[in-house]
């Protein structure tokens, strides 16, 4: 079953809103990459820099989980965290790439 399916996100619990919603922040991780590829000339700072971004979303849920001590699912505003986290992590990358020039 592919990560972007609808029925992926319900076996985990998740709306078809926020399935949807999710749907949307891969395709904007996307986007994101090819811009960064862009940017940056460079697959292997482009690679790194989406892996990073990537790695962000489970320690923001881990520390959701663990440290709030929460057992509720994700809530709508959990979802929309994800485009949050997604913007402060790309716009940290181009500091990062644009310092070390």
């Amino acid at each position: 079953m592919s990560p972007l399916c609808p029925r992926f996100f319900a076996a985990v619990g998740a709306t078809p809103g926020q399935a949807h919603d999710i749907q949307l922040a891969v395709y904007s991780l996307a986007i994101v990459g090819a811009y960064m590829l862009l940017h940056t000339a460079s697959p292997f700072l482009t690679l790194f820099g989406l892996i990073s971004i990537g790695l962000s979303f489970p320690l923001a849920y881990f520390l959701y989980t663990s440290a709030a001590t929460v057992s509720k699912p994700l809530s709508v505003l959990s979802v929309v965290s994800i485009f949050v986290i997604m913007g402060i992590a790309v716009d940290d990358v181009f500091f990062f790439i644009d310092m070390f020039r």
